[in-house]
């Protein structure tokens, strides 16, 4: 087999890793594949993170960026995207692991056929001190390829077989990557991200165990919502009065983000319209008890907190909370049509914020 050539890019975003980014900045430079380029974002870590980084500037590979305040992981991957200068782009995360044939692997599946735009392999699944666990402690992995030749079956392909990130995380060819929006602010946008590749190009699996995966206690839903929280990303008390919805509705949005991507995805209106019913279909096959549960909690938060929103003449910060909290409603009310009890928040939600005045500063 000939070797393959070309530049791949491979960029991690970063954020207080100093346990463990080392092991992956270690495991990129013993790649075989030996052109490539390597951008490190830090999210302004605090810890040791730009030290270890800088040990390997050294190698001319390498190249470290800093954000002056840290943005969210989202915003994070969305800016390491747009340095790639390589035609093939890896996003990676600074705590998992590749094996050393990982790039060359992938690359040779991109090359062999021009048609296919992502690359993923299969994954082990590592603890926080780097040893592997036992397969079966995880679900079975989820493995599948698409093909854009019809993109509502490659999309609903993504939708009902995502389980781990390996997706995500495999290779991208940078022609196909730069045709795609950018990774939504919300739960399950990763996924969003992957189900738009899968409209406009192929996917492709090479069956080999080339990435290490690390898991985190911390990866609970309930965390991993606050992560794709607004409130959160701004840094706002816990006492803020937006912080008590910020882990409402996870479901609710990761279905958001396939409607939203779906929305503005380049492909004929019949297969967006056939699309977007798939995926409300879809995640109601696999997520309905959930979302129905925080639907109940959205209404029982907001009968909860009624005096601060539901009063003509509020104040400001009160109406950026109803109107929050009317946001929230409409998603859950356009995934769960039948919940009567969305329908008369939203409708009482929408009286108030109409009857509530904003205040105009006077002229100076």
């Amino acid at each position: 087999m000939v070797a393959a050539t070309g530049k791949v890019s491979l960029c991690l975003a970063a954020f207080d890793e100093e346990r463990h980014i080392g092991e992956m900045l270690e495991s990129i430079r013993c790649q075989t594949h030996r052109d490539i380029e390597v951008h490190v974002f830090d999210n302004a870590s605090t810890d040791r993170t730009p030290a270890i980084c800088r040990d390997y500037l050294a190698d001319g590979r390498f190249r470290y960026h800093r954000n002056a305040v840290n943005i969210g992981p989202v915003r994070n991957y969305n800016r390491v995207h747009a340095v790639a200068e390589g035609e093939y782009v890896v996003p990676l995360s600074a705590n998992d692991v590749l094996e050393p044939t990982f790039v060359e692997r992938l690359l040779e599946v991109m090359q062999a056929d021009p048609a296919v735009g992502l690359a993923a392999a299969r994954i082990r699944v590592i603890d926080e001190n780097s040893r592997l666990l036992p397969q079966d402690q995880w679900q079975p992995q989820r493995i599948y390829e698409t093909s854009s030749a019809d993109p509502v079956a490659a999309g609903v392909t993504v939708m009902r077989n995502w389980h781990y990130a390996n997706y995500f995380f495999g290779m991208y060819r940078r022609t196909v990557m730069e045709r795609l929006q950018p990774q939504r602010y919300l739960y399950g946008g990763d996924v969003a991200f992957v189900c738009e590749l899968a409209l406009y190009a192929d996917i492709r699996f090479v069956d080999e165990p080339l990435f290490r995966l690390r898991r985190h206690e911390r990866e609970q839903v309930q965390h991993l919502a606050r992560v794709f929280s607004e409130e959160t990303l701004q840094g706002l008390d816990e006492r803020s009065l937006f912080r008590r919805f910020d882990c409402l509705t996870p479901y609710v949005d990761f279905t958001w983000a396939y409607l939203e991507m779906i929305s503005l995805a380049r492909i004929a209106e019949a297969e967006r319209q056939s699309l977007a019913r798939q995926a409300v279909v879809t995640q109601r096959q696999l997520y309905g008890p959930q979302m129905r549960r925080e639907a109940a909690a959205l209404v029982d938060a907001a009968a909860a907190n009624e005096p601060l929103w539901g009063q003509p003449g509020m104040r400001v910060p009160r109406m950026m909370l109803g109107h929050r909290l009317l946001e929230r409603a409409t998603r859950a009310r356009i995934v769960l049509p039948e919940e009567a009890a969305l329908a008369d928040l939203c409708t009482r939600l929408t009286a108030a914020l109409g009857a509530a005045a904003l205040p105009v500063a006077a002229a100076s």
